[in-house]
């Protein structure tokens, strides 16, 4: 206000305050109206990087207007400035779709289908191996998993504590029974451990077990 009351306002041609008039409403009024109107079709992050035009026109407006000398360094600057408005708007590539078929085993847009899954141990891993293959053979289980664990348990009053080989069997809710009768007879404990438990699978990974399966048996 000081500066003011002391400035010769009579002094600025009309032309130079017809000019300040446009920046001001552009500054002020057009910019904030435009920006709101782009938020409407341009993400706020990618929109913001169009705040650098400011003070590039601004830039502009005094070299071609008021006669200012720019440097070469303001240049390279200005010519940064633009050149991040073009690359955070240049199209991005996008992705193609998968077409039919692609990724068809992890398709979780059909309803998920049952699948039973039977466990197991045995003694040794030579026991593991001939059940997990008899199973699969006989067409009683899709897949057999076997893996080395180790045991904690009491047993005839003894707490025991050995390695065992746990038998992870994958096959159809009705064949379960035939299965267990099957383990049963060929299982080399007198007490062998036996859950059953039935998992939501993938369409298509049910669909391969129940064609490997024979329910029949």
């Amino acid at each position: 206000m000081y500066a003011a009351w002391h400035f010769s306002f009579g002094a600025v041609p009309a032309p130079m305050w017809a000019l300040l008039l446009f920046y001001a409403l552009a500054a002020c009024m057009w910019t904030v109206w435009l920006w709101m109107t782009g938020l409407r079709a341009v993400p706020a992050a990618q929109a913001g990087i169009f705040t650098v035009l400011l003070p590039v026109s601004a830039a502009v407006v005094g070299m071609l207007v008021l006669g200012e000398q720019i440097s070469s360094l303001q240049l390279l600057a200005l010519g940064i400035a633009l050149l991040s408005v073009v690359v955070a708007t240049w199209p991005a590539r996008r992705r193609p779709e998968p077409g039919p078929g692609h990724n068809r085993g992890m398709d979780c847009s059909n309803p998920l289908q049952p699948v039973a899954v039977a466990t197991t141990t045995v003694d040794s891993a030579e026991a593991a191996q001939r059940l997990a293959q008899a199973a699969v053979q006989a067409r009683l289980a899709a897949c057999v998993q076997v893996e080395a664990i180790t045991s904690h348990y009491v047993w005839q009053g003894q707490q025991e504590a050995g390695a065992e080989w746990r038998l992870v069997f994958k096959t159809l809710p009705q064949a379960v029974d035939a299965l267990a009768q099957w383990l049963h007879a060929a299982h080399p404990y007198d007490v062998p451990q036996w859950l059953v438990r039935t998992e939501q699978a993938a369409p298509a990974y049910a669909e391969w077990v129940a064609q490997q399966v024979d329910v029949k048996k």
